[in-house]
């Protein structure tokens, strides 16, 4: 009789946890992100769309997301991407310098869903979303045309360099499976330093450089 029991109790007992590993709402995502890659800062003061189309290269990526609640989202994310600066679009034709920098980011987010999106909500097909984040910024500018400068005046950054760069976004989830998803996101980064464009006035001291993108993800979610 006191086999019988225990045999009850841990088939409840198991029973039990697997039910709620079943109706848990956590569930694991990864993906692929493509958009593009723009600079805003000291070298491109003239921030036209004209200008961003000229200069802003591609960006791509991975990404491994956490969601804890249908609600919110943890992850890490890498990506790489490209941009090219140069003076003949920002009316200094004479000075005549180009930039072509390459940026890598290692970075770690969060998404804030507004609607309740994932497992078990397979009714709201999109969901808009608030991003957060912050991480490693490598990026290597190669500046050309930069003998005649004047060095008194300006820095030239021509090597490797990294700093920890902050971010926000917004973005809209679409439903294309039940496992599935596309999202469509707006992000900008501040980059936490002044060396992203190659050259640097030193009688400036305007606020760090910017970047940013307009990103595509195609995700799978694993429940």
């Amino acid at each position: 009789m006191r086999h019988i029991f225990f045999l009850g109790f841990f088939g409840i007992l198991f029973s039990s946890v697997s039910l709620y590993a079943q109706k848990t709402p956590r569930y694991s995502e990864y993906g692929i992100t493509a958009g593009n890659l723009v600079y805003s800062g000291q070298f491109a003061m003239d921030n036209s769309m004209g200008n961003w189309l000229k200069e802003g290269g591609g960006r791509f990526g991975i990404f491994l997301r956490r969601s804890m609640a249908p609600w919110i989202n943890f992850g890490l994310e890498a990506n790489y991407g490209w941009y090219s600066l140069n003076d003949a679009n920002h009316g200094r034709v004479q000075r005549g310098v180009s930039v072509h920098t390459q940026v890598v980011n290692a970075n770690f987010a969060t998404e804030i869903i507004l609607l309740k999106y994932g497992k078990y909500h397979w009714a709201n097909t999109f969901a808009p979303y608030l991003k957060l984040g912050f991480g490693g910024n490598f990026f290597s500018p190669e500046v050309e045309n930069f003998g005649n400068l004047n060095f008194e005046e300006v820095n030239v950054h021509p090597y490797s360099y990294q700093s920890i760069n902050g971010f926000y976004g917004v973005g809209v989830k679409f439903r294309t499976s039940y496992k599935t998803t596309l999202a469509i996101e707006v992000v900008s980064h501040n980059s936490g330093t002044r060396k992203m464009g190659g050259v640097e006035a030193i009688a400036i001291n305007p606020r760090n450089d910017r970047y940013g993108s307009v990103l595509i993800h195609f995700s799978t979610l694993i429940f």
